[in-house]
């Protein structure tokens, strides 16, 4: 198994970009059209499953998303992008609700981004995280 020298790192070794729509392509495994990974987290002494796309969101916020408060709705309609400026936070039942409304053809709900830009500094024409502005330091968190 190769070693890498960050979670990031590995996410990008294992992604592919799409240059027509920006997404990183997960090119691991895959459960029902998500892409996978096995990590160990914090807390846990064995090994666990996660979906890739949470697991940069994690990065991104710096912080364990709340299992069914906070999940990740892909803005790009691609389950397999793990770029989190596609991502954009929902709850489950949200999720739920804008998968159905795709499903009969009715309004997408807008959720609110991820990455906003005026918090964080963002070079989209570099596979990197996006990261958090100076000043936002002194902002309550959004999320």
């Amino acid at each position: 198994m190769p070693r890498y020298s960050s979670l990031f790192d590995r996410l990008l070794a294992n992604s592919i970009e799409d240059e027509k729509t920006g997404c990183w392509l997960w090119i691991g495994a895959h459960r029902k059209g998500y892409p996978r990974l096995t990590m160990r987290r914090p807390g846990i002494s064995h090994p666990s499953r996660i979906a890739a796309h949470r697991a940069m969101a994690e990065l991104v916020v710096q912080r364990v998303l709340h299992p069914v408060e906070e999940t990740i709705e892909h803005t790009c309609l691609n389950t397999a992008c793990i770029n989190p400026l596609h991502f954009a936070l929902a709850s489950n039942s949200e999720n739920v609700a804008d998968m159905n409304a795709r499903r009969f053809g009715k309004q997408r709900r807008v959720f609110k981004p991820l990455v906003d830009p005026t918090l964080y500094i963002v070079d989209p024409l570099v596979r990197s995280l996006p990261t958090l502005r100076s000043e936002a330091l002194h902002q309550e968190c959004p999320f």
